[in-house]
């Protein structure tokens, strides 16, 4: 069977291997239907607490079957060429991985730094070069050899729970853009806590989608009511945050949100994709164009971050001692 094969049926796989869940965050099994995404898969709200997820949503076999070579080269899956990808926009990254290193270097000058779902490695190497004692793990087999044998990265081919880390260890964890794909966030946090030091920092970030107010622009330009729109990564993403169930899901799990952050998510995938100003409507085509060729998006993504209502959500958490 050629790669190319394996890829349709291991993606046949996740439409139709999937399990209801109840809400990840307060365990009720209340939820009213905001969207059905590619047919399939059902975007519910939580009655109770107001998590949006995924429901049903991939087996976590489902689930493991994502994260293969595909994920980092197919967009359909996950990201288009990863590595091809921060090549093209190398300077682009650079500012990003400046910005993350400041930001954390604010809170923590340097130490022992864990990124869990590190990728390729990419943003370890820089703290790497920075100063840090970098450490990471990764469950792609394909991205967490190249961390491994390309870069030369102390990284663990395993989830975190699995990975053979001491206890107290790390100044300063790392969890970008992997709450959201976290079937378990029990055990998950658990082994953060467990080799995270008792002054350590954990960053979280996951991105703001379907509540965030461009998003419900975005919607209303599509004729579409808001939190309807198709979500960045289905299925790969079981959750969709706002700040407060980002912050009632830490705090869930015994760590205590000391700072928020706010950036604008996305600067790589929408060079990749850029927007588009098509819509069936003349109204949603007005406003789109409005929105994204005459200054306007470029104004009040400048000023949303400063107002903590970037696309990007960004937690600073310390464990509950």
């Amino acid at each position: 069977m050629t790669d190319l094969s394996m890829h349709n049926v291991k993606r046949h796989q996740l439409m139709t291997d999937l399990e209801y869940v109840r809400c990840p965050l307060c365990g009720a099994d209340d939820a009213r239907l905001l969207s059905i995404q590619k047919g399939i898969y059902r975007i519910v709200k939580c009655r109770l607490c107001r998590l949006i997820y995924l429901n049903p949503r991939p087996t976590q076999q489902a689930i493991a079957a994502l994260y293969d070579e595909a994920y980092y080269k197919d967009p359909k899956v996950g990201y288009p060429d990863y590595l091809k990808t921060h090549d093209r926009y190398r300077d682009v990254i650079a500012e990003i991985f400046k910005e993350r290193l400041q930001a954390v270097s604010q809170l923590k000058k340097t130490g022992r730094i864990l990124e869990v779902g590190c990728a390729y490695g990419l943003l370890l190497d820089f703290f790497r070069k920075n100063g840090w004692e970098t450490y990471g793990v990764e469950i792609s087999k394909s991205s967490a050899t190249y961390a491994q044998e390309e870069l030369g990265l102390n990284v663990q081919n395993m989830p975190l729970q699995d990975a053979d880390l001491p206890e107290k260890f790390f100044d300063v964890i790392l969890m970008l853009d992997v709450i959201e794909h976290l079937p378990d966030h029990k055990i998950v946090f658990d082994a953060v806590r467990r080799v995270m030091k008792d002054d350590g920092i954990l960053v979280a970030q996951v991105p703001w989608e379907l509540s965030h107010w461009e998003k419900a622009l975005l919607a209303i330009a599509s004729g579409k009511k808001p939190g309807t729109i198709e979500p960045d990564a289905v299925p790969a993403h079981l959750l969709f945050f706002t700040p407060r169930t980002l912050r009632l899901m830490l705090e869930k799990h015994g760590l205590d949100v000391f700072k928020r952050g706010s950036g604008n998510y996305g600067r790589i995938r929408e060079r990749v994709f850029p927007p588009s100003v098509d819509s069936r409507y003349l109204l949603g085509r007005v406003l789109k164009t409005i929105y994204y060729r005459l200054g306007l998006r470029r104004a009040l993504r400048w000023m949303a971050p400063r107002l903590k209502q970037g696309s990007g959500i960004i937690l600073y958490a310390k464990k509950r001692l």
